[in-house]
């Protein structure tokens, strides 16, 4: 039987978990993935091509990036929106962002031959200095980091449950709901995590039917409050398939 924990606390936790380890189902993350890495390819071919021999690298490697991040003006639009630059979409940037840092130092600078320690970007500082947003991302970057370490601290365990399923809906905040019943027709509202499993598809494109039996995998996870002592825990779907 499944153990649903307080309602509120699972859905602020179930809230802070996909805001921490996930994106919006709006925005296509291979697409995105791919554009981010892209730029990085870029601006190493760029680098590489401005031969700066006097050691003017960190020059070279902030102006290239920049340019690249810019020309593809549009390819941001297409994939994350035409406010891409506004803070709502800060998380998918801050990714992309630190991402390129670690294209750098791992394939890059071994590329061009630069010691890494000598040679290690911030892009993150670069965007705030030049103003290339539309919001502070060093302040953004900074709680992304405590929010990191909090997630650091997390246990988890994941269960399977055969189950019956309900219904789907979207809530408020844009966070996908599945809601099931057990064997004894006890209804339970979790949060679907389509970022670890591509389940989703099963249900829009109603493959799975209301009272259909299907088997679930429920990950319960537990974090302990610093503030109030007690222990928070949460369950997500990450995992549905027929039975």
């Amino acid at each position: 039987m499944l153990k649903i924990y307080n309602f509120e606390s699972n859905i602020y936790f179930s809230s802070f978990l996909i805001t921490t380890f996930g994106f919006s189902q709006n925005v296509d993350e291979i697409k995105l993935k791919q554009l981010g890495n892209g730029l990085s390819e870029s601006t190493c071919n760029c680098v590489e091509k401005s031969n700066k021999a006097n050691g003017e690298w960190m020059d070279a490697i902030y102006s290239c990036y920049l340019n690249a991040f810019q020309i593809n003006d549009l390819q941001f639009k297409q994939i994350i929106g035409e406010n891409y630059l506004h803070e709502e979409n800060a998380p998918y940037i801050y990714q992309i962002l630190t991402d390129a840092k670690t294209y750098w130092l791992d394939v890059c600078s071994q590329k061009l031959n630069l010691i890494e320690e000598d040679w290690s970007p911030n892009f993150v500082i670069y965007f705030y200095t030049k103003k290339v947003l539309k919001y502070d991302i060093v302040s953004y970057s900074l709680k992304a980091e405590e929010e990191q370490e909090m997630v650091s601290d997390l246990s988890y365990e994941d269960i399977e449950f055969d189950v019956v399923y309900v219904k789907t809906y979207e809530d408020e905040d844009k966070d996908i709901h599945i809601v099931v019943k057990d064997e004894t027709n006890e209804t339970y509202d979790l949060v679907a995590f389509n970022d670890l499993n591509n389940f989703m598809p099963q249900l829009t494109n109603k493959q799975i039917r209301v009272n259909q039996k299907i088997k679930i995998t429920v990950r319960e996870y537990e974090i302990n409050d610093e503030e109030t002592g007690e222990k928070l825990s949460s369950q997500i779907i990450i995992d549905l398939k027929k039975i």
